[in-house]
């Protein structure tokens, strides 16, 4: 069926209306008109999924992500980063007044980083280690573009151990070093020299140093 997006919600999910119920689509952006199906159905509202592009918005980018259009690990890298910062920016100001009554003009620092900024990923393990789809799968990636090369060469060294008993791994990079999370039970003896600090299920299991960020010139310690 076809649709066109009017607008996106706070996760950066197109929204669109047909017969009046509004449907959210991932991957689509304002202006956008799409060729979608139903994926799921509830009394308010439906959640679609893109069968086709028919015609892009004027704000549209292509993503350099190979998983972008699968993968749930983010929304808007399809979006204009002028956009982007638009849609950030509205996002914090709607939060704001619909939860505080709080009018707020925020100010923008952008970024000459359209990739590897984040500092934590959360991968999922069900016979595979990698990213929840939109569709609530697990996707198995050779990298995130949106994290450093020193996370997703820790990830891919993982996804060939022993994850038979392991059902989540978080990893966080700190400024100096990364420290692993796991949910579940494995071997980590050859993580250590990746890593300054190892969580098993919510314990300390090994330590080098404490992580530390930097905000400013403001130091922040960082665990699990």
């Amino acid at each position: 069926m076809k649709v066109n997006i009017i607008d996106m919600d706070h996760n950066g999910n197109g929204i669109g209306k047909i017969n009046n119920k509004v449907i959210f689509i991932p991957k689509t952006i304002t202006g956008d008109i799409c060729d979608i199906e139903i994926y799921k159905s509830y009394k308010n509202y439906d959640i679609g999924i893109v069968n086709k592009i028919i015609n892009n918005s004027p704000d549209r980018v292509d993503s350099k992500c190979p998983y972008y259009n699968i993968c749930g690990g983010c929304n808007i890298s399809n979006l204009d980063y002028n956009k982007q910062l638009e849609f950030k920016v509205n996002k914090v100001k709607n939060i704001f007044k619909k939860y505080l009554g709080i009018e707020i003009n925020p100010n923008v620092i952008d970024s000459n980083n359209k990739y590897k900024y984040r500092n934590k990923i959360t991968y999922h393990n069900d016979n595979n280690l990698g990213l929840i789809s939109i569709d609530n799968n697990i996707i198995d990636i050779d990298k995130c573009l949106l994290v450093s090369d020193e996370i997703n060469n820790l990830y891919n060294k993982i996804k060939l151990m022993d994850m038979s008993n392991v059902k989540k791994i978080v990893i966080k990079e700190c400024d100096n070093g990364l420290i692993l999370d796991i949910l579940g039970n494995m071997n980590i003896d050859n993580l250590k020299e990746d890593t300054i600090s190892i969580y098993m299920n919510n314990k300390c299991v090994y330590k080098k140093e404490d992580g530390y960020i930097y905000i400013g010139n403001i130091k922040y310690m960082v665990s699990n």
